[in-house]
């Protein structure tokens, strides 16, 4: 955590190398001023505020295709055919990542995506999610519970916890824009 003392300490540092180069009457408090206004320094400044939930651990199952990852990744240029996200699941087993396009985010779209990830690999015992709105509808609970699949999420503001999905959605942006740009779907 940064304490008060680190951030008035931070700013005296700015203010000493404009004094380098610069002086004007009220040097301190427009540079104060500036820093406090910026939205570049504002984005990069770390908060000292906790918004983070405690981590938690998914034990590693025993199986393949008994637990998946699943998220959404995007919104990307939109492609040839119309896509613009990407619906990822990855097995917690062999890592192996399923991938399918979407026109968009709703909550429809990812039951498409689920019922096409059931029907490749079969049902599941547990489904890992964020907890995004498409993930925890009506609907996608009534399908999990007719299917008898567990749903578990991720605490809120811990992307972190969908590690192997966030990997793959990575390597999928930085494989997927390049390609969408030259105009293929």
């Amino acid at each position: 955590m940064i304490h008060l003392s680190e951030v008035i300490l931070e700013l005296k540092n700015i203010i000493d190398r404009v004094r380098e180069h610069y002086y004007f009457s009220r040097l301190s408090t427009i540079v104060s001023e500036y820093v406090r206004t910026c939205h570049e320094c504002q984005i990069r400044k770390t908060s000292s505020v906790h918004t983070k939930a405690g981590i938690i651990s998914f034990p590693t199952p025993s199986a393949p295709f008994h637990v998946w990852e699943v998220d959404l990744c995007g919104p990307f240029p939109l492609s040839s055919a119309g896509h613009s996200h990407i619906f990822t699941a990855v097995d917690m087993f062999s890592k192996l990542v399923f991938a399918v396009p979407l026109h968009n985010c709703d909550a429809l779209s990812v039951w498409h995506a689920l019922f096409q990830l059931f029907s490749s690999y079969g049902v599941c015992h547990t489904l890992l999610s964020d907890q995004g709105s498409e993930f925890i509808s009506k609907g996608t609970k009534e399908l999990c519970k007719m299917l008898e699949v567990s749903q578990e999420f991720t605490p809120s503001f811990a992307h972190h916890c969908l590690g192997t999905c966030e990997r793959s959605h990575r390597t999928l942006e930085e494989r997927m824009t390049p390609y969408i740009r030259k105009g293929r779907p």
